[in-house]
């Protein structure tokens, strides 16, 4: 019969350092910070909405550029009218891959009456896209650090007789 007798407390084994405490510390602090830039772009967000004209819109290009991987990002281009008639035109915040649009595809526009050329599509992507992505990437860190800032606190195993029988 095998007996496993640790010779060290478990929760001291160097899982979790100093150093590993302090950066818990650290995942909790940046997560909290994504998550409240991820509310304040919401909330920018739909402030914008609140008080923005709705009309509709052509897609005039699809700008391509690659991503960090080489892989094309297409960026919808478009042009609107804003109440007074005058032609505007705009780039979409987020771009896709594959192309979520095509050239002469007519879309829905938001667009500020007090700065007719700040517009944006709509679409849940295109425009909630930056505030979802902060918040969980947050929230990640967040819940990372406070696994590690627990298991820092998890009560001393001592080893002795008949520990691990």
């Amino acid at each position: 019969m095998i007996k496993f007798t640790p010779n060290r407390d478990w929760a001291n084994s160097g899982y979790v350092t100093p150093a590993g405490k302090r950066m818990s510390w650290v995942l909790v602090t940046l997560g909290l910070l994504l998550i409240v830039f991820g509310a304040w772009l919401g909330i920018q967000r739909r402030q914008f909405l609140s008080h923005a004209a709705h009309t509709r819109g052509t897609v005039v290009v699809m700008a391509e550029s690659p991503d960090d991987h080489g892989t094309p990002i297409y960026t919808p281009i478009f042009t609107y009218k804003d109440a007074a008639g005058h032609e505007w035109r705009s780039k979409s915040g987020s771009g896709n891959s594959p192309a979520q649009y095509h050239v002469g595809e007519t879309v829905d526009v938001y667009y500020s009456p007090q700065r007719p050329a700040v517009a944006e599509l709509s679409g849940f992507f295109a425009l909630w896209s930056g505030s979802v992505f902060a918040c969980g990437i947050g929230l990640f860190f967040f819940l990372g650090g406070v696994f590690l800032i627990r298991l820092s606190r998890l009560p001393v195993r001592r080893s002795g007789p008949g520990v691990g029988m």
